[in-house]
Order: structure tokens, then C-alpha cells, then sequence
């Protein structure tokens, strides 16, 4: 549990959490795209509308209060995956908790469920996408590793720069117009900015190295 002993900056919990999405992809071949991708309007229609029902789950759940996705990720990936939140504190991640099994075991089908669930959307979601050429989506969509990788800090140094965090933290905090630029705008352009061909040129050996050529 070095997440929590490190200020949850360095999250083993996330990293192994995570690794199954990793170990799944290892099985996941181009024909299995493709045959998604040329697959029949009637299993297009269907990807399509778990695409809109989750999109509306997601949506319903934020208006009210009911689902907050950072609280998600947290009780699905965490440190201590199985313990509830009132039992988990830096203390306890590195001494170690006792948890009922009622918690134990809801707690792991929660997780399931997650795996599942991801899975499930994902796939959806790429089998409802046109088989089209969009200009500018899909040339990004060829570096999407990159827009993965370095989104994060390059977004913290720009909202860092220009005082976003303080401004966040102060008064009566960012409002409409500072919400929608630098939780919504502010994110886009940068992640697109991470999957262009420039950046893709200068940060190909953090992000797609070539191992097998330096290994073997």
C-alpha cells in the first residue's frame, strides 16, 4: 500500500488494479478490431445503445448526487481495495486492517463488477464508432498512448501556471466560465496537443519505446 504511505501520489493499488485491463489486452488482436469494426448494423445498433444508456447512467448519476466518479475510481482501485472508507487511513494501509467478510466479500464484487462493466462499455464504444475517416480525430486516434501518458502533466503545469488551484481554493471558487475553460476546454485542447505528430516525435521513446529492438 505505498499509495497511501506516499501521500497516494505513487498508487501501487491503481497499478495493480488496473494490471487485469493490461494482461486482457495481451489477448486482444487487430482481427478482433476489425471483425468489430465490419461487424453487422444490428450489433452495431446494439453497441450503440449500451454507448447512450451508459453515457445517460453516468449523466443521471452526476446530476443527482448519486454517482461522483472520483469516489468511484477511488472505492474501485484504491490502496486497500477491501476495506470501507471509515476503516481506511495511512495507518491502517501499512499496519493493516481487519474488514468483515460482508465487507470483504461485497467489496471484491464491486471490483468484478468494474471489470466487467469497462469491458463491457468499451467495447461498445468502439463498436459503435462510423467506419469513417474524421479529420483530426482520426489521425489522433493513431496516438492516443501519448494523449494518455502525458495529459496529466502537462495539464497540472498549465493549470498550476496560471493560478488555477488558488483560484479554486478561494472566494467563491472558479465559476461557470472558469469551470467550463479549465475543467473542460483546458483538458481537450491539451490532451489533443499530446497526440500530435510533433509530440509524438519527441516523447515516442517514454511512450511507445522500442523494446524488442533494444532488449533483443
Amino acid at each position: 500500500n505505498t499509495g497511501a504511505a506516499t501521500g497516494f501520489f505513487l498508487k501501487w493499488g491503481t497499478i495493480w488494479g488496473n494490471f487485469p485491463y493490461f494482461v486482457l489486452g495481451t489477448f486482444v488482436e487487430d482481427d478482433h478490431y476489425r471483425r468489430l469494426r465490419d461487424a453487422s448494423e444490428a450489433l452495431k445498433l446494439a453497441c450503440g445503445t449500451i454507448t447512450a444508456v451508459a453515457l445517460v447512467v453516468a449523466w443521471c448519476g452526476l446530476s443527482h448526487e448519486v454517482l461522483c466518479f472520483d469516489l468511484w475510481q477511488w472505492e474501485a482501485w484504491k490502496s486497500s481495495p477491501f476495506v470501507h472508507y471509515n476503516q481506511f487511513t495511512v495507518e491502517s494501509a501499512v499496519e493493516g486492517v481487519d474488514a468483515s467478510p460482508r465487507s470483504l466479500f461485497f467489496a471484491a464484487c464491486f471490483r468484478a463488477f468494474t471489470y466487467v462493466y469497462a469491458v463491457v462499455v468499451g467495447v461498445a464504444f468502439l463498436g459503435s464508432l462510423p467506419r469513417v475517416h474524421v479529420p483530426l480525430v482520426t489521425d489522433s486516434g493513431t496516438r492516443t498512448m501519448y494523449g494518455y501518458l502525458l495529459h496529466a502533466p502537462a495539464l497540472l503545469a498549465l493549470l498550476t501556471l496560471n493560478g488555477v488551484f488558488q483560484s479554486a481554493g478561494t472566494g467563491g471558487g472558479l465559476g461557470v466560465l472558469g469551470w467550463l475553460t479549465w475543467g473542460v476546454l483546458a483538458p481537450v485542447a491539451v490532451t489533443e496537443a499530446c497526440m500530435t505528430a510533433p509530440v509524438a516525435r519527441v516523447f515516442w521513446w517514454l511512450c511507445e519505446p522500442k523494446l524488442g529492438k533494444w532488449v533483443w
